[in-house]
């Protein structure tokens, strides 16, 4: 857990590496996790298949090594080179969890190479993983969910437990993503594992964010979706789903509630569901970084 004495550090951090990643467009090259295939097949071949319990010790591996590292490291650091240093390394942790690509960039390239006649696939494949619906409505809704199912993947859920737990935590829930990836080859049972991790790291983020949904857009309109989704379409509260989120943003853009800051006229258009949400993005970014100074200004108060 973060301490009074470090949360402005973890604030400056965050907001650097937002900014890092959104004026260096390159940058997503760099975040690459090759290291951890190549760290599978060595902990598979160390571990014959004769072990008990082999999937589990490999899996609580694959998470112990990664985050082990960076728990020594931002426990030395601080002591051993500084505060100055302790940020920079905070930095570099932040930026390279974050991502890997751009959300704005894709957007930008989204509505660049689309009009109101065609969707363009393949930057829509940015966004929304699935094939786009044929029908043009459904196929918006898609796309305007897929955004904010992508902040979460790249932002919030990175901010999230970094806020909660350092380093670690911005590790711990890109770890948790990069296991899911097509590219890490692991047993299928790990792979459940990864998955189950990943929806108990998403759901505290992604309902913070519906909070700052209603912060950010209109209360009345998230409150009732997120109680529709919970409620009349049989999904329990504690059900580790981020659909509710998904949903509520989806009502505050569709209901016109996402344009009541004076500039929706500037978001028209064909494509403006898509720029209204991806407004909202950015005012609900805005809102949790408010949260988190306050949450500082309250602890230097105590």
């Amino acid at each position: 857990m973060l301490t009074s004495n470090n949360k402005i550090m973890s604030i400056l951090a965050i907001i650097i590496a937002l900014l890092l990643n959104h004026t260096w467009k390159g940058l997503y090259q760099l975040r690459s996790a090759a290291w951890l295939p190549s760290m599978i097949v060595g902990l598979n071949r160390l571990f014959g298949k004769k072990i008990p319990l082999r999937d589990v010790w490999l899996f609580a591996l694959t998470l112990a090594l990664p985050l082990g590292v960076i728990f020594t490291l931002d426990a030395l650091i601080p002591h051993r080179a500084g505060v100055l240093a302790d940020l920079v390394f905070t930095v570099l942790v932040v930026t390279y969890c974050i991502g890997p690509r751009d959300l704005d960039q894709d957007i930008s390239t989204l509505i660049e190479h689309s009009d109101e006649a065609a969707i363009d696939e393949r930057a829509a494949k940015n966004i929304v993983k699935e094939p786009l619906s044929s029908a043009p409505e459904a196929a918006m809704e898609q796309l305007i969910q897929g955004i904010f199912r992508q902040s979460l993947l790249r932002w919030f859920g990175v901010i999230f437990w970094f806020a909660l737990l350092g380093p670690v935590g911005a590790i711990l829930y890109r770890l948790s993503q990069w296991l899911l990836a097509s590219k890490v080859v692991i047993p299928e049972r790990q792979r459940l594992w990864a998955a189950a991790l990943s929806r108990f790291l998403e759901w505290p983020a992604a309902q913070l964010m519906t909070l700052g949904l209603a912060i950010a857009a209109d209360f009345d309109t998230v409150l009732t979706a997120w109680r529709h989704y919970h409620r009349e379409q049989g999904h329990g509260l504690w059900e580790a789903d981020n659909g509710f989120m998904l949903a509520a943003a989806l009502e505050a853009v569709k209901g016109g509630h996402a344009n009541r800051d004076g500039f929706a006229d500037q978001l028209g258009g064909p494509l403006g569901p898509i720029k209204l949400a991806m407004d909202l993005v950015w005012r609900l970014l805005g809102v949790w970084l408010v949260a988190l100074a306050l949450i500082l200004l309250a602890g230097w108060l105590a």
